[in-house]
């Protein structure tokens, strides 16, 4: 697993298998191209925690507006501790890299445990001099950074589709 390999030559050799991938080639799109697979697994969890153990220096962000690294989240999907760890190190690496942390995440989850976990990343972004926005403050975020009401044009979209689909 030392050598590079083209994306065709890891689905063929990790076929049905997680993989983490050092410093993946990618092309504009940021489709993986290739890399170095330095850990696989059928087990994800199990990629996951490799993935965190290694505790990278470099991640992505879903937007960055001047200072501003903005993490955004349809609803997030936690599973267990990890995660935390995960989301821990990667605030940390964003923060020394100079940036603001701020998580945009519009559904916030019912399961108690993952309420939980939730409530554990506001207090590390807060921590970091971070933002936490979810549930309706989310949407408010977006309207107030953008003036583009993004709820209510959804919402719309939504009715239309409902009105279309009767018909």
């Amino acid at each position: 697993m030392d050598q590079e390999m083209t994306i065709d030559e890891i689905r063929s050799e990790f076929a049905s298998q997680w993989i983490l991938i050092e410093d993946p080639e990618t092309d504009d799109a940021l489709e993986v191209l290739g890399g170095r697979v330095i850990y696989h697994s059928s087990d994800r969890d199990e990629v996951y925690r490799k993935a965190v153990a290694l505790r990278p220096k470099t991640f992505e962000i879903d937007c960055v507006v001047n200072s501003d690294a903005i993490e955004i989240k349809w609803r997030d999907a936690t599973t267990d501790g990890d995660h935390i760890t995960k989301e821990h190190t990667r605030l940390q690496a964003v923060k020394k890299a100079g940036f603001h942390p701020i998580r945009v995440m519009f559904y916030y989850p019912n399961r108690e445990q993952a309420i939980r976990i939730q409530k554990t990343l506001q207090t590390l972004y807060k921590g970091l001099d971070g933002e936490y926005h979810f549930g309706d403050a989310a949407w408010d975020f977006v309207k107030e950074r953008t003036g583009v009401d993004l709820l209510t044009i959804l919402q719309q979209l939504a009715e239309e589709n409902t009105e279309n689909n009767a018909n």
